[in-house]
Protein backbone atom coordinates (compact mmCIF):
# COMPACT_ATOMS: atom_id res chain seq x y z
CA UNK A 1 0.00 0.00 0.00
CA UNK A 2 1.32 3.43 -0.89
CA UNK A 3 -0.48 6.72 -0.39
CA UNK A 4 0.37 10.18 -1.72
CA UNK A 5 -2.25 12.88 -1.21
CA UNK A 6 -5.53 11.36 -2.41
CA UNK A 7 -3.84 8.74 -4.61
CA UNK A 8 -3.54 5.16 -3.39
CA UNK A 9 -1.84 2.13 -4.92
CA UNK A 10 -2.56 -1.26 -3.38
CA UNK A 11 -0.86 -4.57 -4.17
CA UNK A 12 -3.03 -7.67 -3.73
CA UNK A 13 -3.02 -11.42 -4.21
CA UNK A 14 -5.99 -13.75 -4.41
CA UNK A 15 -7.09 -15.22 -1.09
CA UNK A 16 -8.26 -18.46 -2.71
CA UNK A 17 -4.70 -19.81 -2.89
CA UNK A 18 -3.40 -18.20 0.26
CA UNK A 19 -1.17 -16.06 -1.97
CA UNK A 20 1.04 -19.09 -2.56
CA UNK A 21 1.65 -20.25 -6.14
CA UNK A 22 2.69 -23.69 -4.87
CA UNK A 23 -0.70 -24.46 -3.29
CA UNK A 24 -2.50 -24.75 -6.64
CA UNK A 25 0.08 -26.64 -8.64
CA UNK A 26 3.76 -26.59 -9.44
CA UNK A 27 3.06 -24.04 -12.16
CA UNK A 28 1.18 -21.62 -9.90
CA UNK A 29 -2.14 -22.10 -11.74
CA UNK A 30 -4.94 -20.43 -9.82
CA UNK A 31 -2.68 -17.84 -8.18
CA UNK A 32 -3.39 -14.24 -9.12
CA UNK A 33 -2.09 -10.88 -8.01
CA UNK A 34 -2.11 -7.30 -9.13
CA UNK A 35 -1.96 -3.61 -8.38
CA UNK A 36 -5.05 -1.41 -8.11
CA UNK A 37 -5.18 2.38 -7.83
CA UNK A 38 -7.55 5.30 -7.66
CA UNK A 39 -5.14 7.49 -9.67
CA UNK A 40 -7.22 9.50 -12.09
CA UNK A 41 -10.31 9.46 -9.88
CA UNK A 42 -11.75 5.93 -9.94
CA UNK A 43 -10.43 2.55 -8.77
CA UNK A 44 -9.00 0.34 -11.50
CA UNK A 45 -6.41 -2.39 -12.06
CA UNK A 46 -2.99 -1.36 -13.38
CA UNK A 47 -1.40 -4.78 -13.48
CA UNK A 48 -0.82 -4.63 -17.26
CA UNK A 49 2.29 -6.59 -18.22
CA UNK A 50 3.40 -7.24 -14.64
CA UNK A 51 4.21 -10.91 -14.02
CA UNK A 52 1.83 -12.89 -11.81
CA UNK A 53 3.98 -12.75 -8.65
CA UNK A 54 3.68 -11.60 -5.04
CA UNK A 55 3.31 -7.84 -4.80
CA UNK A 56 5.96 -7.15 -2.16
CA UNK A 57 5.85 -3.36 -2.26
CA UNK A 58 4.40 -0.36 -4.04
CA UNK A 59 5.88 3.13 -3.68
CA UNK A 60 4.68 6.44 -5.13
CA UNK A 61 7.20 9.18 -5.91
CA UNK A 62 6.42 11.64 -3.08
CA UNK A 63 7.24 14.67 -5.23
CA UNK A 64 4.88 13.73 -8.07
CA UNK A 65 1.68 15.64 -7.32
CA UNK A 66 -0.21 13.59 -9.92
CA UNK A 67 0.62 10.28 -8.22
CA UNK A 68 1.44 8.77 -11.60
CA UNK A 69 5.13 7.92 -10.97
CA UNK A 70 5.18 4.63 -9.05
CA UNK A 71 7.41 1.64 -8.35
CA UNK A 72 6.32 -1.95 -7.71
CA UNK A 73 8.33 -4.89 -6.37
CA UNK A 74 7.19 -8.42 -7.14
CA UNK A 75 8.76 -11.23 -5.15
CA UNK A 76 9.37 -14.89 -5.88
CA UNK A 77 9.45 -16.31 -2.37
CA UNK A 78 7.04 -17.73 0.16
CA UNK A 79 8.99 -18.74 3.29
CA UNK A 80 11.11 -20.96 1.04
CA UNK A 81 12.28 -20.65 -2.55
CA UNK A 82 9.59 -22.02 -4.87
CA UNK A 83 10.58 -22.65 -8.47
CA UNK A 84 7.08 -21.81 -9.72
CA UNK A 85 7.19 -18.47 -7.91
CA UNK A 86 9.88 -17.28 -10.31
CA UNK A 87 12.38 -14.56 -9.61
CA UNK A 88 11.61 -11.19 -8.08
CA UNK A 89 11.18 -8.12 -10.22
CA UNK A 90 11.31 -4.35 -9.75
CA UNK A 91 9.16 -2.22 -12.06
CA UNK A 92 8.63 1.50 -12.61
CA UNK A 93 5.70 3.32 -14.19
CA UNK A 94 5.60 7.00 -15.11
CA UNK A 95 1.98 6.90 -16.28
CA UNK A 96 0.06 5.55 -13.30
CA UNK A 97 0.55 1.90 -14.19
CA UNK A 98 -0.64 1.98 -17.78
CA UNK A 99 2.83 0.81 -18.80
CA UNK A 100 5.60 -0.71 -16.66
CA UNK A 101 9.35 -0.91 -17.26
CA UNK A 102 11.41 -3.52 -15.45
CA UNK A 103 14.45 -2.19 -13.60
CA UNK A 104 17.22 -4.75 -14.03
CA UNK A 105 20.89 -4.88 -13.17
CA UNK A 106 22.55 -1.64 -12.24
CA UNK A 107 23.73 -3.26 -9.02
CA UNK A 108 20.50 -5.02 -7.98
CA UNK A 109 20.90 -8.74 -7.21
CA UNK A 110 20.63 -10.82 -10.38
CA UNK A 111 19.57 -13.92 -8.42
CA UNK A 112 16.11 -14.92 -7.16
CA UNK A 113 14.62 -12.07 -5.18
CA UNK A 114 11.92 -12.53 -2.56
CA UNK A 115 10.53 -9.97 -0.12
CA UNK A 116 11.34 -6.39 -1.11
CA UNK A 117 10.37 -3.00 0.28
CA UNK A 118 11.03 0.54 -1.02
CA UNK A 119 11.40 3.98 0.49
CA UNK A 120 11.73 7.08 -1.69
CA UNK A 121 13.31 10.13 -0.03
CA UNK A 122 10.73 12.91 -0.02
CA UNK A 123 13.48 15.53 0.30
CA UNK A 124 15.30 14.08 -2.73
CA UNK A 125 13.33 11.55 -4.84
CA UNK A 126 16.50 10.61 -6.73
CA UNK A 127 17.42 8.65 -3.56
CA UNK A 128 15.58 5.34 -3.21
CA UNK A 129 16.25 2.67 -0.63
CA UNK A 130 15.30 -0.97 -1.16
CA UNK A 131 15.43 -3.75 1.42
CA UNK A 132 15.88 -6.89 -0.68
CA UNK A 133 15.85 -10.56 0.17
CA UNK A 134 17.95 -12.38 -2.42
CA UNK A 135 19.16 -15.94 -2.81
CA UNK A 136 22.66 -17.02 -3.76
CA UNK A 137 23.40 -18.15 -7.30
CA UNK A 138 22.27 -21.78 -7.73
CA UNK A 139 25.32 -23.98 -7.28
CA UNK A 140 24.27 -27.62 -6.91
CA UNK A 141 27.83 -28.95 -7.15
CA UNK A 142 30.22 -26.45 -5.60
CA UNK A 143 33.85 -26.73 -6.57
CA UNK A 144 35.95 -28.30 -3.84
CA UNK A 145 37.75 -25.59 -1.89
CA UNK A 146 35.62 -22.80 -3.37
CA UNK A 147 34.57 -19.98 -1.09
CA UNK A 148 31.04 -20.21 0.24
CA UNK A 149 28.64 -17.80 -1.43
CA UNK A 150 27.15 -14.98 0.61
CA UNK A 151 23.57 -13.93 0.11
CA UNK A 152 23.20 -10.62 -1.70
CA UNK A 153 20.29 -9.70 0.60
CA UNK A 154 20.40 -6.35 2.36
CA UNK A 155 19.72 -2.65 2.06
CA UNK A 156 20.34 -1.14 -1.38
CA UNK A 157 20.47 2.54 -2.31
CA UNK A 158 20.03 4.35 -5.59
CA UNK A 159 21.12 7.97 -6.01
CA UNK A 160 19.68 8.25 -9.54
CA UNK A 161 16.01 7.21 -9.21
CA UNK A 162 16.68 3.49 -9.63
CA UNK A 163 19.09 3.45 -12.56
CA UNK A 164 22.05 2.21 -10.50
CA UNK A 165 22.15 0.59 -7.05
CA UNK A 166 24.71 -0.20 -4.37
CA UNK A 167 24.32 -2.49 -1.38
CA UNK A 168 24.94 -0.30 1.65
CA UNK A 169 24.21 -2.85 4.39
CA UNK A 170 24.06 -6.67 4.36
CA UNK A 171 21.51 -7.01 7.17
CA UNK A 172 18.06 -8.35 6.36
CA UNK A 173 17.06 -10.43 9.37
CA UNK A 174 13.91 -12.56 8.92
CA UNK A 175 12.99 -10.78 5.67
CA UNK A 176 9.64 -12.47 5.15
CA UNK A 177 8.36 -10.71 8.26
CA UNK A 178 10.58 -7.67 8.85
CA UNK A 179 11.69 -6.14 5.56
CA UNK A 180 10.38 -2.63 6.10
CA UNK A 181 12.53 0.37 5.29
CA UNK A 182 11.66 4.04 5.78
CA UNK A 183 13.57 7.23 5.06
CA UNK A 184 13.29 10.44 7.06
CA UNK A 185 11.12 13.03 5.27
CA UNK A 186 13.76 15.76 5.69
CA UNK A 187 17.08 13.89 5.79
CA UNK A 188 17.67 11.31 3.02
CA UNK A 189 20.70 9.96 4.92
CA UNK A 190 18.55 8.85 7.88
CA UNK A 191 17.01 5.45 7.26
CA UNK A 192 14.86 3.35 9.56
Amino acid sequence: LSVSGDTIYAGWCSPGTGCNPATSSTTGAGFSSGVATNAGGTWHQVTGALPNRYISAVAIDPTDATGMHVYAALGGFSRRWIDSAGVGHVFESADGGTTWTEIKGGGLPETNKGRMEFAIAKSNPQIIYAMIEADTTPNPRPTAGARQQTRPSGLYRSNDAGVTWARVAPQNVRPFYYSLVRVDTRDPERVY
